[in-house]
């Protein structure tokens, strides 16, 4: 096992980790359920060409879009961020994946990043002060809800979150499978007082297929065999479990993954 754990890719981001696998540089790394599928697909720009050889082993927790806006600026839906000042925080490598989230939920609504009125790519320090300070109208964050960073976004006085209704939820899991249902529950932030409805994101434990199919088995059933000493180090390690382990999984399984799944009846 020391082997397998020294190739791991540290978790720069989504869209880095993908590439890594792809060029072999690394055994696995978390990856966007989103990215990952983009990276099978090879959805230009963001890929040259398909990364083949990106498998699964496990979605790990969600991360759930967050679309913080100013009171002021009376948006209180998507098609509101028409003409509007609009930030897209990203980690790791801008415009790759958070623009393509926002891309996507915008056409859902009818809209392109053109019909914006402006558009910023912010890391989330600059899109919470450019907030507070009246330079952009609203900003786009995909995050683990009740983290420190959205926690300090809402944090704001006079600042909101905006929801993706139910309708076009739907219409965005129907045309693109990568995303799944998503909801912000009343209380999670001060503030919040009623349930937010949106999209979120699996965090998917990912593999090149070349890993032999014994390692993957073995790395998979020590995942889930110890879960309760992940729960214990981190808050992130409750939200582990075998009930989620295939949802939002957006590539193939790798076989070793499958097999355990198979022994645990998680796949008929």
């Amino acid at each position: 096992m020391s082997d397998v754990e020294m190739n791991m890719i540290p978790n720069i981001s989504s869209f880095v980790n993908a590439k890594a696998i792809g060029r072999g540089d690394g055994g696995f790394g978390i990856v966007q359920s989103d990215i990952a599928y983009y990276a099978l697909k090879g959805l230009k720009p963001l890929f040259e060409k398909p990364i083949q050889n990106i498998r699964g082993i496990a979605s790990l927790y969600p991360e759930t879009l967050h679309i913080f806006a100013r009171k002021d600026a009376k948006i209180n839906s998507v098609s509101d961020l028409r003409g509007k000042r609009v930030a897209i925080v990203a980690v790791g490598e801008p415009k790759s994946g958070p623009e393509q989230n926002a891309v996507e939920i915008l056409e859902i609504y009818g809209m392109r990043l053109e019909d914006l009125g402006k558009v910023e790519w912010l890391t989330i320090n600059e899109g919470i002060n450019f907030l507070k300070d009246n330079k952009v109208d609203a900003f786009f964050l995909m995050a683990v809800m009740g983290s420190p960073d959205p926690t300090r976004a809402i944090s704001q006085p006079e600042t909101v979150i905006v929801p993706i209704d139910g309708a076009h939820v739907d219409a965005l899991m129907k045309k693109y499978p990568q995303y799944a249902r998503g909801k912000i529950p009343a209380g999670v932030y001060k503030g919040i007082d009623a349930e937010i409805s949106t999209i979120s994101v699996w965090m998917i434990f990912a593999v090149k297929e070349e890993l032999q199919a014994d390692i993957v088995y073995r790395i998979t059933k020590a995942l889930f065999e110890n879960t309760a000493v992940m729960s214990a180090a981190h808050g992130l390690g409750k939200q582990v479990k075998l009930e989620n382990a295939l949802g939002g999984m957006s590539i193939p399984l790798h076989p070793g993954a499958e097999k355990f799944y198979r022994e645990k009846g998680v796949i008929k």
